[in-house]
């Protein structure tokens, strides 16, 4: 038990930086639009698939416009990452004090499972679309676009929910084994 609490501690710490660093490079990112220093680490999420061809956004000289549609594309990508980390602070913190089957921990799974749908069917697409917005939005009126699409990248995290599901529906098992552990004499 010592082992999970010290880890737990851990990841409390970990997440923690990640809520503060991940926003902040994000947003630094999309206003000072140096994506050659960045590449290496935002290339996947600064490659924008319009039906005119692929546009690297870091090639393009962005408007005003541009930079504000981004921030936004950007952000609702980040915000089931950022509601997750919170999640996964309150099950580290239980684990930290070491409650492990918990009803708390497994409506925690449960809401996680959650998340990943939410993620894969409105903030996913929303984030998309708005990516694409951005980088069409220097374009003549009428050729600016708005796309919704539905891929792999969605299944994946359809399944990824899936998988989160099954493990609270596990956790809610252990936790009723536990509770009826404790009446035994």
């Amino acid at each position: 038990m010592p082992r999970i609490q010290k880890l737990s501690a851990r990841m409390i710490i970990i997440l923690n930086c990640l809520i503060i660093i991940v926003p902040l490079c994000t947003l630094l990112l999309w206003i000072f639009n140096q994506w050659e220093a960045w590449a290496p680490i935002f290339s996947k999420s600064m490659i924008v698939d319009t039906p005119e061809g692929i546009i690297n956004m870091g090639a393009v000289n962005l408007t005003t416009e541009q930079r504000i549609l981004g921030i936004c594309s950007s952000f609702t990508g980040l915000l089931p990452f950022l509601i997750g980390a919170f999640f996964l602070k309150n099950l580290f913190q239980n684990y930290k004090l070491g409650h492990i089957f918990t009803v708390k921990n497994t409506d925690t799974y449960k809401k996680l499972g959650y998340l990943f749908f939410l993620h894969a069917f409105i903030t996913q697409p929303l984030c998309d679309t708005l990516m694409t917005l951005a980088a069409t939005f220097s374009n003549a009126p009428g050729h600016r676009y708005l796309t919704l699409g539905f891929g792999t990248p969605n299944l994946e995290t359809i399944f990824c929910g899936i998988l989160v599901l099954i493990i609270s529906w596990v956790m809610a098992e252990a936790q009723k084994l536990q509770d009826d552990q404790q009446f035994i004499i």
